[in-house]
């Protein structure tokens, strides 16, 4: 199992020193920095989700919320709520799968995700959750309630059709994702881990995206150049990128990739390893692309990646 090597800190230091009546011989004094609000989360292992209420790094209340989504109806990023704005989520954050069993090659869209049988938000599912847990400040939960400490994790296990066997009512698994998502000082860490129950090939996979409610993308490129979009238009990004940045009415979203795993890039799209695609007004979604080379796991197998977003207004 990796562990995620990009931790993000927040420190705030305040120095302060009064020469009212002090004598030449007393030493200076000094306040030690507040400490963060603790994070609070709404827990219902019933209804699979979790409501996350935690200080962003600039330090401003926002909520998070996990729930079934979709057709597919997988535990993922449902709602946002950042300051006075509520942005409900339309599409996927974490990416599905364009796969098909080893030597039946079949181009027929995505699976997984918040994707049908005929590749759209609406038809039979490809996909259905098989576990759902949450574990606080360490301590897997039994029951819901309201928790108050330093850290939530919730692990998502879900059951994946491939494109030529999808059809029936949840068609025929070929592959097992896991998701964990810990949300700990102001981020929320992703990790995911795919294992193949056969052989099957994957053609394309983007992984870690960033779904709506953005009017301009910036990524940075491993050359230490930005470039910027906005989403009016389709865009690919040249260069190695490992940090992709949306703003829209003072609301932001940085989703980080970390260079592990798929991260390294390695069968990603030289035209574009992240990307920027423009679905309408206010509706751009940007991605990284993991996997754009036909790729063959054997049964067993995994592919992996990890990140954090952090969200701020």
């Amino acid at each position: 199992m990796r562990r995620m090597n990009i931790i993000a800190a927040l420190v705030l230091a305040a120095g302060l020193f009064s020469c009212s009546g002090a004598s030449s011989g007393e030493a200076e004094k000094s306040v030690a920095p507040p400490e963060k609000a603790p994070l609070k989360a709404v827990v219902s292992l019933a209804a699979k989700s979790v409501e996350v209420t935690m200080a962003t790094t600039g330090g401003k209340e926002h909520t998070i919320v996990l729930a079934p989504c979709g057709v597919n109806q997988l535990p993922a990023l449902s709602v946002l709520k950042l300051g006075q704005r509520e942005i409900t989520s339309g599409s996927d954050w974490v990416g599905p799968y364009g796969m098909f069993t080893a030597g039946n090659p079949t181009y027929t869209g995505f699976t997984g995700g918040w994707h049908s049988h005929t590749n759209s938000t609406y038809g039979k599912p490809t996909a259905q959750n098989l576990r759902f847990s949450v574990s606080f400040d360490g301590t897997p939960l039994e029951d819901g309630g309201t928790f108050t400490g330093k850290e939530v994790s919730v692990t998502v296990l879900n059951g994946i059709n491939s494109n030529d066997t999808k059809g029936e009512r949840y068609g025929r698994e070929v592959l097992r994702e896991e998701v964990t998502y810990t949300f700990r000082d102001g981020l929320m860490y992703v990790r995911v881990v795919s294992t193949s129950l056969e052989p099957i090939e994957i053609y394309q996979y983007y992984g870690m995206q960033i779904c709506g409610f953005c009017d301009v993308f910036t990524f940075r490129g491993a050359d230490g150049k930005d470039y910027v979009m906005d989403t009016s238009e389709d865009y690919g990004c040249p260069v190695h990128c490992y940090d992709i940045y949306g703003t829209r009415d003072g609301c932001s979203v940085h989703a980080h990739l970390d260079t592990e795993g798929l991260g390294d890039q390695a069968l990603s799209d030289p035209e574009g390893y992240a990307f920027c695609r423009y679905y309408g007004p206010g509706n751009g979604k940007a991605y990284y692309s993991l996997i754009n080379i036909r790729t063959l796991y054997e049964k067993g197998e995994s592919l992996s990646w990890s990140g954090y977003y952090e969200f701020n207004y």
